[in-house]
């Protein structure tokens, strides 16, 4: 006769066992949808780099991302919603894509969203010393 410690083991082994077997098939289960386990969509992505060429008529421009051997050359859409800026002011994108110009690129989907040109700050002169 089995001990009554012993069939308690037995039995714990097996729940156990069963439990585990469930959660192995239910995790590799293709239609399983646990809302922790997706990932939340981008909300877009980011490129930076100098214009190469612009193409007003087809809304597009190309930019040179990246150095040396990994620099490549990537080609941009926008549409009427694009908004481009001029540092921190809001301007048109006739004003912004000028080629040889450093831009950054927000996009999702192949469409930019916000293109913003660098502007440089002009340096205040230094003053000759001995002139007041």
């Amino acid at each position: 006769m089995i001990h009554r410690k012993t069939m308690l083991l037995i039995a714990l082994v097996l729940v156990g066992v069963f439990a585990f077997n469930t959660a192995v098939a239910a995790a590799a289960s293709p239609d399983t949808t646990v809302a922790e386990k997706e990932k939340p969509a981008k909300k877009g992505a980011a490129v930076a780099g100098k214009i190469v060429s612009v193409d007003l008529g087809n809304s597009t421009f190309t930019i040179k991302s990246g150095k040396g051997d990994k620099a490549k050359e990537v080609v941009v859409t926008f549409n009427g919603d694009t908004k481009f800026m001029l540092g921190k002011d809001a301007s048109t994108s006739e004003e912004v894509l000028a080629a040889d110009q450093m831009v950054r690129v927000m996009h999702k989907d192949g469409l930019a969203k916000s293109v913003t040109r660098q502007v440089k700050k002009a340096k205040p002169k230094k003053k000759p010393e001995g002139d007041e």
